[in-house]
């Protein structure tokens, strides 16, 4: 009896994440419908940069050679130590849209890249922001898309997935389980429809607002002490009731967001915590339940021999493994990632709680006793 009720909750949730992935897949794909607009305000596309010698050139000239008339480009050199203020320099001789500001120390009480941000937006002159990191690039109507669909759709804030390149095995493994989150478990509609606060979300690396929005909710100053960046906007768009909408981008923007095994790892094992907001019973609880959800119907199919399950235990139980990788199946096509990737899922998820679990002892030991600029920064120079 134990069992089959277990896999019948089980189930239900499956059949959750393969109906949201759908809905959120046709939803988010509209930003490719959406007629562009012949209104031309300025728009100042903003990108902090600390040592990305590796990506700042195409990211900048990706920005360059948009379609969009009328644009600025600002990008803060964050104290970089290897060859990315000598590039930017370079960048700068060519085209009189780039400006290029250094950046001064951090003060206490706020995060590396929101200090970054704030110093930008200071500096930005447009009547809507765009911030993006210094690791993606930009199809050349991106930035027109992203105003058209703030003048059709009368929002002021847009977040966008993009598409996720992804190399070394480590990276195919764990980065794609992000679009997986997204997709699959956020209910969008509701967040954009109704401004249900757990549907509302947004993406650090592709941050949109109107420069009205963004005073409005208080910039990175109201959430300068925030690792996660994007979850807390999202969090006061919706209590600052700003019109916003979340789009699937993969055809007009990609991210190379880490490099290798290392990168990966602690890169995620930075911030993957503080999706919990610093509460160990939630925490706790959402791993269990994550944990027991993915791995019991497994569980069942694994030991068929060693204990007797129902005919409808066992049905339920492959029901529930195809419906996860059928949606997780769709969610990589739609973000222009191979679907193959999608047969490691079982892996992907106990990569990503050990990940997790890594990150509750780097933010209780590391972060929580004060470490200079940033988590990651200290953390390459400890595994270095």
């Amino acid at each position: 009896m134990f069992s089959i009720i277990v896999i019948i909750i089980v189930c239900l949730f499956s059949l959750y994440f393969f109906t949201n992935a759908i809905v959120n897949i046709f939803l988010l794909n509209r930003i490719y419908l959406i007629r562009p607009v012949k209104d031309t305000p300025k728009i100042s596309v903003l990108i902090p940069a600390r040592n990305e010698e590796l990506g700042i050139k195409n990211c900048v000239n990706s920005v360059l050679n948009q379609d969009y008339p009328y644009i600025e480009v600002v990008v803060l050199n964050d104290k970089s130590t290897d060859n990315t203020g000598k590039i930017l320099a370079e960048l700068k001789k060519t085209d009189s849209r780039l400006r290029v500001i250094s950046g001064i120390e951090l003060p206490k009480g706020w995060v590396g890249k929101n200090w970054a941000c704030h110093q930008l937006s200071k500096k930005a002159t447009g009547k809507y922001y765009l911030f993006i990191d210094a690791d993606t690039f930009l199809e050349p109507d991106f930035v027109s898309k992203l105003l058209s669909v703030s003048k059709r759709e009368r929002v002021q804030f847009i977040s966008i997935i993009p598409k996720y390149i992804v190399e070394t095995w480590f990276e195919k493994l764990v980065v794609p389980f992000l679009s997986f989150c997204y997709l699959g478990l956020n209910p969008f509609y509701f967040g954009m429809k109704y401004g249900f606060k757990h549907g509302c979300m947004a993406i650090g690396t592709f941050l949109f607002f109107s420069k009205s929005a963004y005073n409005q909710i208080g910039g990175f100053e109201k959430i300068k002490s925030d690792i996660l960046d994007d979850n807390a906007f999202a969090k006061e768009v919706c209590k600052n009731k700003i019109p916003w909408k979340f789009y699937n981008g993969a055809k007009i923007a990609s991210c190379r967001m880490y490099r290798s095994f290392r990168e990966v790892f602690f890169g995620f094992g930075k911030n993957a915590y503080s999706f919990f907001n610093d509460k160990v019973i939630v925490f706790v609880i959402a791993l269990l339940f994550f944990a027991f959800m993915f791995f019991y119907p497994l569980f069942i199919l694994v030991t068929i021999g060693c204990f007797t399950y129902s005919l409808l235990t066992i049905i339920l139980s492959v029901i529930s493994i195809l419906l996860i990788f059928l949606g997780y199946s769709f969610i990589l096509q739609t973000t222009k990632v191979k679907i193959y990737y999608a047969l490691c899922y079982f892996v992907t998820i106990l990569a990503w709680i050990i990940i997790v679990l890594f990150s509750v002892y780097r933010y209780k030991v590391v972060f929580k006793k004060g470490i200079g600029r940033n988590v990651y920064d200290h953390q390459k120079k400890a595994h270095g």
